[in-house]
């Protein structure tokens, strides 16, 4: 080995070689410290940027400092929320299935077809909503808050029947839908017609917020003479907000 250098050896971030000058190994351990250091200088940054950042986009901070500027304390805020969708809520009847309003003319054979208009025997309601006094109507329910939501402005109730307008039975001349009325027993909420599409309105407060009940009570006309048997049909009622 000559003068001026020194027995090779192996550093990171420097090629191996047998032989290398004391010039370049000065260089060499002046280089790599500055090289770790800068590695713990950006490594430190930037956990300090992620650490910071959540804190700032997420939370609510206050820092005082000192028995002065701490007399008051220190504030963060807290924001609540209370979310309630628009929704309609309707009910027909009050024992949980579906109603069903029953004309039985067993016990008065006689007067099958004479046309007088008569109230149904029976029906599967127990109570009656704002004291009503009518016998087997059913009861009514409507809550919505949905008007003034999307510009709606009322609310209506309307009627489809099945069955092309007859009720099906036994016979090929079955009671039509024509041969029943419907009338309110409270007069807060107004039935449609028993005619297929027909529509009624809701009465409105002004507050957009609707809780109203009531009877309906059905009559049948009772003008035609039909063969025995039970005749069946369904009135599918719609409450909407427009």
């Amino acid at each position: 080995m000559t003068a001026g250098q020194t027995e090779g050896f192996f550093c990171k971030g420097f090629v191996k070689s047998d032989v290398i000058n004391s010039r370049n190994f000065t260089q060499l351990l002046q280089f790599t410290p500055r090289v770790e250091t800068m590695k713990k200088v950006v490594t430190a940054s930037l956990l300090s940027a992620l650490a910071f950042l959540p804190q700032q986009l997420l939370a609510s901070q206050a820092t005082c400092s000192g028995p002065i500027a701490c007399s008051a304390g220190a504030s963060a805020n807290l924001t609540l929320n209370v979310v309630i969708p628009a929704y309609i809520r309707f009910q027909l009847g009050d024992s949980g299935l579906v109603p069903a309003i029953n004309f039985d003319y067993s016990a008065a054979p006689a007067t099958v077809g004479d046309g007088t208009t008569t109230g149904p025997s029976g029906s599967t309601d127990t109570a009656l909503a704002g004291g009503a006094t009518a016998t087997h109507s059913v009861e009514i329910a409507v809550e919505s808050n949905t008007v003034g939501v999307n510009n709606a402005g009322s609310l209506t109730i309307t009627v489809n029947l099945t069955d092309g307008g007859i009720l099906t039975g036994v016979s090929t001349t079955n009671p039509t839908w024509a041969e029943f009325s419907v009338a309110s027993v409270g007069g807060t909420i107004s039935p449609p017609l028993v005619l297929d599409g027909d529509t009624s309105l809701i009465t409105v407060p002004g507050t957009g917020f609707t809780n109203v009940t009531d009877n309906w009570a059905f009559s049948y006309a009772n003008t035609k003479v039909l063969a025995s048997g039970t005749y069946t049909g369904t009135l599918t009622y719609t409450v909407a907000a427009f």
